[in-house]
């Protein structure tokens, strides 16, 4: 009965966490050029403005082209000419999200939403560092090193290490707004600098800000979708506490409970030897 409930528990976690990763996690919201995705379980495709945008897809910029995409939370990621752009994993919490993104080559310009709380909710994987993100806009690069440029607010940039899967946050180096971090296989560790002229590759995307409004169909598609997958969130939570439940009922049913004795009690107190005077 104990192996039948926690196979059951295990089936509606992977189910739900499927259900939940199959649904998009943006959208583009403009583009100019040639743009092609790519996804391990489809073949190379075009992408139009509204398109959605799932796990998995990797965005591949030719020359002189671009796109934006705008993310569940209305945060926005724009992928700049000549750039690989991959949307790795999404972390689904009872509470946040943390979206796991790599840049393979090329340049982009992100702007994080900001909320309440310490956790990185965006985390910018290159072959050499990761940026963590609790909301704020920055430029970063990937060629023969990797290069982040704070636009406001902080970010947190981590050196990587190949027999270290995770990234632990409280050892990254802060680049505050307006200082540029760099880091690459020449130099060890996350050298910062502050610069009053940016590096060419970074120009054509300082020169171009985000548009702070969505277009109101976009911005009722992400609605609807953020309610959905807000649903399923708390129907996974409602699933694994239940499963909870039943597993705490058979176990006290397996092992009774243990009779709890008062200190008081004289029935239960020890009987002391008595002293031979």
């Amino acid at each position: 009965m104990k192996v039948i409930l926690t196979f059951i528990y295990l089936l509606n976690s992977i189910s739900l966490s499927a259900a939940i990763t199959a649904e998009p996690i943006g959208f583009i919201e403009n583009l100019s050029g040639i743009v092609v995705v790519s996804n391990s379980s489809t073949e190379k495709r075009n992408i139009n403005i509204d398109d959605p945008v799932y796990i998995g897809d990797s965005l591949m910029t030719e020359a002189n082209s671009w796109i934006d995409v705008v993310l569940m939370d209305e945060s926005k990621v724009r992928v700049s000419s000549s750039t690989i752009y991959v949307f790795s994993e999404e972390q689904s919490l009872e509470q946040s999200s943390n979206l796991l993104t790599e840049l393979i080559r090329g340049s982009l310009r992100v702007w994080i939403k900001s909320e309440e709380g310490d956790n990185v909710k965006f985390e910018l994987k290159t072959k050499f560092a990761s940026v963590g993100v609790r909301g704020t806009e920055f430029l970063a690069s990937m060629q023969d090193e990797m290069e982040v440029y704070t636009i406001s607010g902080d970010v947190l940039v981590a050196e990587r290490s190949e027999d270290v899967s995770s990234v632990d946050w409280s050892k990254a180096s802060s680049v505050k707004n307006q200082e540029m971090a760099k880091v690459g296989v020449r130099k060890r560790g996350v050298i910062k600098e502050r610069f009053k002229n940016l590096p060419s590759r970074f120009k054509d995307l300082q020169s171009r800000p985000f548009n702070n409004r969505l277009n109101k169909n976009l911005k009722n598609r992400i609605l609807q979708l953020r309610e959905r997958r807000n649903k399923k969130l708390s129907t996974q939570v409602r699933v694994k506490n239940k499963n909870q439940n039943r597993r705490s009922i058979l176990n006290k049913a397996q092992n009774p409970r243990k009779q709890n004795i008062r200190k008081n009690d004289v029935r239960t107190r020890p009987i002391k030897p008595k002293r031979n005077r």
